[in-house]
């Protein structure tokens, strides 16, 4: 198994961190949607999965 770089472990770490409070904040959404009987709407879920999709992309392109 590879390690990370000195440059490539805080910026990491950070990710790390950012996608905590994402998942918490994807979890209020939902929570919302079920208290508001409301939907998301779905320009908003397109446009949050395609940031997603291209982070993916980015950090699978990173593991070449």
């Amino acid at each position: 198994m590879q390690q990370l770089t000195k440059r490539q472990s805080p910026v990491l770490l950070r990710l790390q961190g950012l996608l905590d409070d994402t998942m918490a904040v994807s979890r209020a959404i939902l929570d919302n949607t079920f208290e508001d009987v409301e939907p998301l709407p779905e320009h908003d879920y397109v446009f949050i999965r395609d940031q997603l999709l291209e982070i993916d992309r980015i950090l699978y392109i990173s593991t070449k």
